[in-house]
């Protein structure tokens, strides 16, 4: 398996956010949309940066681990200056209270549509140890589109049962899509930079 380079920039800094319902195939599905471009961290894949344009979650997780399927999973979508699509996902296993995933909880809660709340997604995202593998796929709901760099953490994170049923009841868990052959991807470790 060969390794790749990633690098994660401004990740660390608390950025706007605010949420956003699309209908997909008579779904409401609830995201999280950066609110201001200029601000938005980006993460560099291969030499390309790709800009945080929203984060969203899934129950249960669509990725599995030695065939293990979590009790949730977190993409945050990015997208490049000529509009290639990468998506970084963490998976969540039902453990202790999560502080940065609180916050996104009580923004949610609020029904003011044009409340912004200030969210470091390094926070949430970037567990202590950066292990992960890499992947060109899809997007994991219509349309589909292909050639999506994927980063997937190996390394999970926490939420604990009370904050995944808040989360349940708040409609901010989306439909997950069922489990895909590998087909003739290729899985690539991968590395990290700073946060």
């Amino acid at each position: 398996m060969e390794n790749t380079h990633s690098k994660f920039i401004h990740y660390a800094q608390a950025i706007k956010f605010k949420k956003q319902v699309k209908h997909v195939l008579g779904n409401n599905e609830l995201f999280l949309q950066v609110t201001d471009e200029k601000t938005a961290p980006s993460v560099i894949l291969d030499g390309q940066e790709y800009k945080l344009l929203q984060f969203h979650f899934h129950s249960p997780s669509e990725h599995l681990l030695e065939n293990e399927q979590y009790a949730l999973e977190i993409h945050f979508l990015h997208q490049s200056a000529n509009s290639e699509l990468s998506v970084v996902s963490l998976l969540f296993t039902l453990d202790k209270h999560n502080e940065a995933m609180q916050l996104v909880i009580d923004l949610v809660r609020n029904d003011r549509e044009d409340d912004e709340t200030l969210i470091a997604p390094a926070n949430l995202l970037l567990p202590e140890k950066l292990s992960a593998f890499r992947y060109n796929g899809s997007l994991t709901a219509p349309p589909y589109s292909e050639n999506v760099k994927w980063v997937v953490f190996s390394t999970t994170s926490t939420i604990s049962p009370a904050q995944l049923e808040a989360m349940r009841k708040l409609n901010l868990l989306n439909t997950s899509r069922d489990e895909e052959d590998i087909k003739n991807r290729t899985l690539s470790a991968a590395t990290h930079g700073s946060k």
